[in-house]
């Protein structure tokens, strides 16, 4: 963490600061599969904590500079794991 002072050390600005955090860790990541030649034509987003806390979304259209989609399933976790394991 930086630039913590008297006046921004509180639950909020630590929450937000996490949230923008693990939006800018994501993005970084989105950077370097751009930066191998990878593409993305559209941001879509899927678990519970985009789907239940608008504020995470809104950290992530902001790292983006995109709006996020989410995904149309709801058991994401759950599906790729049972994907993976007939493969």
């Amino acid at each position: 963490m930086t630039g913590l002072t008297a006046g921004n050390f509180t639950p909020l600005h630590l929450i937000y600061g996490m949230m923008d955090g693990m939006a800018h860790e994501l993005h970084q990541m989105y950077q370097a599969y751009r930066a191998a030649g990878g593409t993305a034509k559209k941001l879509i987003g899927s678990g519970g904590g985009l789907r239940n806390n608008r504020f995470l979304c809104e950290s992530f259209s902001r790292a983006f500079n995109s709006a996020i989609t989410l995904s149309d399933g709801r058991e994401e976790a759950a599906c790729g794991a049972a994907l993976y394991a007939a493969d």
